[in-house]
């Protein structure tokens, strides 16, 4: 299932560990991501057998927003929602302070609601990752997409893997065994393919970000010293558009605009009232539509270095 990458072999081992131990946490949650028949139901399975049914929760991503499912991982040891929908997290706080291992607030269905600290750790897996309202370091510092990358589709069905050599309890011994005396590790090690994947998802979840890598930058507007505001927000609602967001929100999108840039480049710039160089129209309005508008001073994203 890791496809020859030792990398990834290192990080499932590690994962292991992380899963069976509900009293430390190193503030990831993982994404078990791939399509089809590619060994990630088989790895579940083995996880369960290890930790024990009894012990495991079963919460998606987006059920640790609702009301009353925290109570569902008390006394548990590792939480796995298996094939995650896809679907919105608005708010995915709850998730968020669970990972890093802070207090929330339970609230059982007939209960006095309490406060509680979980450590266990969470998995979900499925053919999507899902996109969500935040868009901070925070959100995507605690996540960690692991590729399955394998592919079983035609090779004749083994149910004795999961049914059987996975649940042996020689197997399960060994595992433990291993994952417990692997080399002590305080962050999970970072392969490759997990980087590679995540900046995807940053960019599959944060409509802006993908427009000031594929549009702002390549058009080469951050070497310009001043690009109006309407400019950039008509531009971004048609980019959004196009990638399918019916209703973009382009409000604040100078201060945004300006953050991945100030990440991105070496550049500084700043949000202030500024007149375009006549030089730089064409670049800006190539078909000369906003001459008369470029011509006064707009509010524009500026570049001071």
């Amino acid at each position: 299932i890791a496809c020859n990458d030792s990398e990834l072999v290192t990080l499932f081992w590690q994962i292991i560990l992380e899963a069976i131990n509900s009293n430390h946490t190193r503030n990831k949650f993982a994404i078990f991501y791939g399509d089809g028949n590619n060994g990630k139901g088989t790895f579940q399975r083995f996880l369960i057998n290890l930790i024990g049914e009894s012990n495991i929760s079963a919460l998606k991503p987006a059920q640790f927003a609702e009301k009353h499912n925290l109570e569902t991982l008390v006394g548990k040891v590792c939480n796995i929602g298996d094939e995650a929908p896809n679907e919105y997290l608005k708010n995915p706080s709850d998730l968020m302070s669970i990972t890093s291992g802070d207090t929330v607030l339970v609230n059982p269905k007939g209960r006095p609601a309490f406060e509680a600290t979980f450590k266990l750790f969470n998995i979900f897996s499925g053919n999507y990752i899902p996109n969500g309202g935040n868009k901070t370091k925070g959100w995507y510092r605690r996540i960690m997409i692991v590729p399955f990358n394998a592919d079983f589709n035609g090779e004749k069905e083994k149910p004795w893997i999961k049914n059987e050599f996975l649940a042996n309890d020689e197997v399960l011994e060994y595992a433990l065994y291993k994952a417990i005396n692997q080399e002590p590790f305080t962050h999970f090690i970072e392969p490759k393919a997990v980087k590679g994947l995540l900046e995807e998802y940053q960019e599959e979840n944060d409509y802006l970000l993908s427009w000031v890598k594929h549009e702002y930058m390549e058009r080469g507007w951050h070497e310009l010293d001043v690009v109006p505001v309407f400019i950039l927000t008509r531009t971004l609602k048609h980019y959004a558009e196009d990638m399918g967001i019916a209703k973009p929100n382009v409000y604040g999108a100078g201060k945004d605009t300006i953050r991945h840039l100030q990440q991105l480049t070496p550049n500084k710039y700043q949000l202030k009232k500024a007149r375009v160089r006549i030089e730089d129209y064409d670049k800006l309005d190539p078909y000369g539509f906003e001459r008369q508008k470029l011509g006064r001073v707009n509010h524009a994203v500026t570049k001071t270095e």
